[in-house]
């Protein structure tokens, strides 16, 4: 092989190594960054409602009355999130939705059951605990999967909204 035929060689794979190059840059999907911070306070709001419900038991008091105490210290700190508490003890589920938007409605539904529309007016919202099945709630639009007998006696989901991006978040089993 002569010089010359080498050189247009070498030439056309760097010429194909910038089309491939550009090629794969112009493909890129973009994405929006995760909201981690979002996933940080439910992990947060789980380990302090642990704390919280002990201290209420070993104190003797009720742990719904600290729970709302926990979680109107929460939603002070993070106006700009919305939250749904929901603790499930041996007589009652009781719900605690703090949502900054009225316009969200939240239900909620055991199993097969008929579907619970949550009161946002009300600092904690009881429902009789006769249930059978997982509760499956409605949270704008998403719905969310608690195992009520394999899950923890308390969960939350947290739901902020930046822009046009709503981003949603179950606290982890």
């Amino acid at each position: 092989m002569n010089k010359r035929g080498q050189f247009y060689l070498i030439i056309s794979f760097v010429i194909i190594g910038i089309v491939i190059g550009l090629t794969t840059v112009y493909n890129a999907a973009r994405t929006q960054r995760e909201n981690l911070a979002i996933s940080y306070l439910t992990e947060e709001m789980k380990f302090e409602s642990y704390q919280t419900i002990n201290n209420a038991v070993y104190l003797g008091q009720l742990p719904e009355e600290k729970l709302t105490i926990l979680i109107d210290s929460y939603k002070i700190e993070n106006p700009n999130y919305d939250f749904i508490a929901v603790y499930d003890d041996a007589e009652s589920t009781t719900f605690f939705p703090r949502i900054s938007n009225s316009q969200i409605e939240i239900t909620a539904a055991f199993g097969d059951g008929a579907p619970i529309i949550i009161n946002q007016s009300q600092s904690s919202f009881p429902v009789d605990n006769s249930h059978v099945g997982n509760l499956i709630m409605d949270f704008s639009g998403e719905k969310i999967i608690f195992e009520t007998k394999e899950e923890p006696p308390f969960n939350v989901i947290v739901q902020k909204k930046e822009g046009e991006q709503i981003y949603l978040a179950k606290s982890p089993p």
